[in-house]
Formats: structure tokens, sequence, C-alpha cells
């Protein structure tokens, strides 16, 4: 006796394997283009133009420099983020194609290279104008060896509010104009203990040795902290 097999019957009951199988937790990690001569890279401009369009290019760089994947990895994680399995130069060839792809296609390595060294200089200027806003205060805690001290004031990520005293405003109003890129990369870097130290000690002074909190303790955190120069 023949079977009565219905194939249409069975194929509808197959169950899709691709519903049943879980996706991957993990997102496909995104790779590096490469460029079409990659084998013979060509020469490149003497000087990128970075100021070129109202500093497009650099503006655009430091929105890339924030961006969370970059940003790990160049500063260092944030509280809660997960670590990157990416380097610093997959992270430099990233934001050059973004940049600069008609260079990345000429010499990749020549132009990732160039965009590291650009970050390297603003952050470099960053960190010598964020010593301006570093004035020293009062000691808040005194020993016979060591004295801890608050800054005069304390700046929030965001800028200068109405709680900065009016100098603090001056010298930050003086910066802009030397340094007009400062107050964005303020923003991501001001809080970064691998740009700006929480907590500096100084060598050993006629009144021992100092401590200076260079971002503002947590203990004061909740409320604005600055004094004025006329302090006692």
């Amino acid at each position: 006796m023949a079977d009565n097999f219905n194939s249409d019957a069975f194929t509808a009951h197959v169950p899709d394997v691709s519903v049943l199988t879980p996706p991957s937790s993990q997102p496909k990690k995104p790779t590096i283009r490469r460029p079409h001569n990659a084998n013979k890279p060509s020469p490149l401009p003497v000087q990128f133009d970075w100021s070129g369009d109202k500093n497009t290019k650099t503006r655009s760089l430091i929105d890339l420099m924030e961006k969370p994947e970059n940003f790990k990895v160049l500063f260092g994680m944030k509280k809660g983020e997960n670590s990157s399995s990416d380097s610093k130069s997959t992270v430099y060839q990233r934001i050059a194609w973004e940049i600069w792809p008609q260079y990345c296609e000429l010499n990749l390595r020549g132009t990732w290279t160039c965009v590291q060294g650009k970050i390297t200089i603003l952050v470099k200027e960053y960190k010598k104008e964020a010593k301006n806003l570093q004035q020293t205060g009062n000691g808040v805690q005194e020993g016979e060896d060591n004295e801890d001290r608050e800054l005069w004031w304390y700046i929030p990520s965001t800028g200068p509010d109405q709680n900065t005293p009016p100098e603090a405003h001056n010298i930050w109003e003086a910066i802009e104009q030397r340094f007009l890129f400062f107050p964005h990369l303020y923003q991501f870097l001001s809080t970064r203990p691998n740009v700006i130290p929480p907590v500096v000690t100084t060598g050993v002074t006629p009144s021992g040795r100092q401590t200076v909190f260079l971002q503002q303790p947590a203990a004061t955190m909740s409320t604005p902290i600055f004094c004025t120069v006329s302090d006692s």
C-alpha cells in the first residue's frame, strides 16, 4: 500500500531555523576599510587643511573624538561602559576615513598618523589652557606634614554658569579667544583622570607637602564650590 505523503504539508511544518537561532549578543565589529592601493601608497599633501571652511575638519575631528566607541579607547571608559577591543591605531584609522577619505585612498597610514598628531596637539593645547583655571584656594585640611587644598572654583563641564565667579568668567573668555575649541573639549575632557588628574601632590614646601584637588572632591560635589580672591 502506497504511503499517502503530502510534501507540501510536510514542508509547511518544518520550523524556520533562522527564527529559532538567537542572534549574537555582540554586534558585528565593523572592519576598517582598506584603500585600493594599499600596497603602493602615494605621497600626501605637505599640510592637511584643518582650518579651512571655518575649521570644519577640526570641528568634525572633535565630534568624532567624543563618540563613545572612540572616546573610550582614546581617553578611558566612563562608569558602566564595556571595554573595547579596538586599539588606538584602529580608532585613528576609523576617524581618518570619516574626515579625509580621499587621502586615505592615497596613503592610509600617513593619513591616520596625521589625525593622531592633530588629536595630540588639541589635547596638549587643552591641558595648557586648563591650567589657567586651576587657581589654588585656601587649605581645607591641614596637618603637620600635609595640607589639602581645593581650587578657588570648579567650573562644570557645561562651562561657566551663575555660580561661577567673575574672575573665572574672565579667564574662560580669554582662553576661548586664544583657543576657540576649548569649550567643546572641556565638555568631555574636564573630568577625565588621564587628561586632568583629580588630585596632585606637590613636592615639599615650607609648610610641608600639598595635595591639590584639580577636580572637585566628591564630598563637595553636590554644591558649587568657589571662593573669591578676597576670602580669608
